[in-house]
């Protein structure tokens, strides 16, 4: 469970300690995935009516959470039993455990783990989707340069192609209950499923659709 550092520096509500622990427990089963989380301050939005004397958190409706801040869905009872819905403004800084660049990594370049280092950093204003604890590094590759001290997101990565140009594959071709097999070289970067150019020994140019990494079916 994540460890929860709370500064309450600002909460504009009559009684607002007494719902530090609901806040507090609400954000800690909606946040599970950062490992630490520091509340710089709640606020409770203008206009509140006079008389409010409960406040509860809606859960029918999502926490969202965006540039630094969480709004989360509340309800207000007032002593005249009047049921009042809003928003109730979170300041956050956020952490989590990510990948960090050790050196910088050029495009198109195989991501590797020995490259980066697992750190928990702060991610509150990081933008994109950082790359989790359990990233797999042997399916991607910089879709940009990456300079050294850079936590990884999603969109500094593209997938790694299964095939490469330049390799050299079994591709084959279906002659009725037949198979036939030959030896042939990639001219194109595929992914699986995909078609690609492939070239024979004689020179002979195909499509296949890329199977594996060493075998492709050649589109006759």
């Amino acid at each position: 469970m994540a460890f929860f550092l709370f500064s309450f520096l600002l909460f504009l509500f009559t009684g607002a300690t007494d719902y530090d622990a609901l806040v507090k427990g609400y954000l800690e089963n909606e946040l599970k995935q950062y490992t630490n989380i520091e509340i710089v301050s709640i606020q409770y939005p203008a206009g509140v009516p006079e008389g409010t004397t409960k406040l509860q958190i809606d859960k029918s409706k999502p926490c969202i959470v965006n540039s630094g801040f969480a709004y989360i869905p509340i309800i207000l009872n007032s002593s005249s039993k009047s049921v009042f819905h809003s928003v109730l403004s979170v300041k956050l800084r956020v952490f989590a455990d990510v990948w960090v660049s050790k050196r910088p990594v050029n495009v198109s370049s195989e991501l590797q783990a020995a490259d980066f280092a697992l750190e928990n950093k702060e991610i509150t204003k990081v933008k994109g989707d950082v790359a989790s604890k359990n990233f797999q590094f042997d399916k991607a590759v910089a879709a940009m340069h990456i300079n050294e001290g850079v936590i990884l997101t999603q969109n500094m990565m593209r997938e790694r192609p299964l095939v490469k140009y330049g390799d050299q594959l079994t591709g084959y071709i279906t002659v009725g209950a037949a198979e036939v097999s030959l030896t042939v070289t990639a001219r194109e970067n595929g992914y699986a499923g995909g078609t690609i150019r492939v070239v024979s020994k004689d020179k002979k140019v195909f499509k296949a659709i890329v199977e594996s990494g060493s075998r492709v079916k050649i589109l006759e």
